[in-house]
């Protein structure tokens, strides 16, 4: 059990605090972990968004206060990085560019946020004195479980602190086999992130979304690869090598290089002699040579390596596709950019509306995101103050698309402009009476007609 009486209890302000890059949640890939590299982790692989939500909805509960370590003058966060991530966030939004970048903002206004530039803390010796609590904790069901390949790389740092396999398994509740297995997985891979590879090979498999990991898994535990490859495994999951370690390399490189490659693929692992026909068949230049006796392990040739030290760099991912849950007016390409959260949820709005059974909502959606939507267009061409220049009020859609009419140049496009008066004079007019025409009803054409009148011209201010 951890000494609690060495543990300091305070409270510190959120900007002293570092998420921590050796987090075991994290993308084993990456050798260097920026602030940054770790919010969009979080946000993006580690549901980071239910917490954020959670705090800006019901307030930060400080009932599990963040473990953290001092560092340099600052203090890392042990245990507790994604309650500190959501605040960071609620906190700052942009700190965060992505696809739930619209969600993250939204939340942050809503949010007490001034409750969450100090947070209580507690402080400990190190980061070895945090662990026992940090296993125990992570093994409830109260909190969001680790798989079993984050249970390895905790273990892997137990084991290295001097835990025997079976202490480390009792302490992630692991049966020792499988516990095995993920540490055979986490040194294979985290040896085949410290190869010196060319940077497209290398970017590929840094990324564990990308590299296919499950192919060197089934090659490494082919024995007869390990065989050939000189190397095996020790009753810790340790990569272990009775060969000199720079015939091992070759080999290893040209393993990893393969699956990349796509020339070792899922098919070719799942069959076990083809596997070993393909090792065996590699030139002598990427075959170990296994008469140069001599000795390794993982840890010994990552120690010794010293590999390109960027972060790793991946294209942002797209949205995930969801299914829609009705039929809706909007298509999925209909996107926002603007600095307003008002605009963006009106077209979330908009976009969850059913027209066959919300066709009044649909229409005065339309009518509000019209607008909104170009009045913030004006205003960024600076010409908002000319549209209605002796009211504090927002002015009406009929007199926004009478403005665009006499001022062609704004738009400069010729094919809205042709539409212009047809919106003007028919199609707000429309919309008017939907609002306030107590005998004028919207139906499911009429929401459908509008938006596709109305869709051209709303791209513009959008785009």
């Amino acid at each position: 059990m951890p000494d609690f009486s060495k543990w300091k209890q305070t409270t510190l302000r959120l900007s002293e605090l570092l998420l921590d890059p050796a987090n075991w949640r994290l993308n084993e890939g990456e050798l260097e972990r920026s602030q940054a590299a770790i919010l969009v982790e979080l946000v993006q692989h580690e549901e980071l968004m239910e917490i954020i939500e959670s705090i800006s909805a019901s307030g930060y509960l400080p009932n599990e206060a963040p473990i953290v370590a001092k560092n340099n003058g600052k203090y890392t966060v042990i245990e507790g990085n994604r309650r500190v991530g959501a605040c960071m966030l609620l906190v700052d939004p942009a700190r965060y560019d992505g696809p739930e970048s619209g969600r993250i903002r939204r939340a942050s206004g809503e949010a007490n946020t001034s409750e969450l530039k100090e947070l209580e803390v507690f402080i400990v010796p190190n980061r070895e004195a945090a662990l026992p609590y940090v296993a125990k904790r992570h093994n409830r069901r109260s909190v969001r479980p680790w798989a079993t390949i984050n249970k390895a790389r905790f273990a892997a740092e137990l084991i290295q602190g001097g835990a025997t396999i079976e202490e480390a398994a009792a302490k992630v509740e692991l049966r020792v086999g499988e516990l095995l297995t993920g540490l055979r997985y986490h040194n294979a891979y985290k040896l085949a992130c410290h190869l010196d590879l060319p940077a497209p090979i290398a970017d590929v498999v840094r990324d564990p979304r990308q590299f296919k990991v499950t192919d060197l898994e089934r090659a490494y535990e082919t024995r007869e690869v390990r065989q050939l490859l000189g190397f095996d495994f020790d009753g810790a999951g340790e990569i272990v090598g009775t060969i000199a370690p720079k015939e091992f390399l070759k080999g290893y490189k040209k393993l990893v290089t393969d699956i990349v490659e796509k020339k070792i693929s899922s098919r070719a692992t799942k069959n076990k002699d083809a596997l070993i026909k393909r090792v065996k068949s590699w030139p002598p230049t990427d075959k170990p040579d296994l008469t140069k006796k001599g000795s390794f392990t993982g840890a010994s040739i990552i120690n010794a390596s010293s590999p390109q030290r960027r972060p790793l760099v991946r294209p942002k991912p797209a949205p995930k596709k969801r299914k829609p849950k009705v039929s809706g007016l909007v298509p999925g390409d209909f996107v926002i950019n603007t600095g307003y959260s008002k605009i963006e949820d009106v077209l979330s709005e908009l976009k969850l509306a059913d027209p066959a059974k919300q066709s009044l909502t649909c229409c005065v959606l339309i009518r509000t995101l019209a607008e909104m939507g170009l009045y913030e267009f004006l205003e960024k061409k600076g010409r908002a103050a000319e549209v209605k220049p002796k009211s504090d009020e927002p002015p009406s859609l009929y007199t926004t698309l009478g403005f665009l009419l006499n001022h062609k140049e704004i738009l400069d496009d010729r094919h809205l402009q042709k539409a212009l008066t047809g919106l003007r004079d028919q199609k707000s007019a429309d919309l008017n009476l939907l609002v306030h025409n107590l005998t004028f009803h919207a139906d499911e054409t009429k929401a459908r007609t509008l938006w596709k009148d109305f869709e051209k011209l709303l791209r513009k201010p959008f785009a």
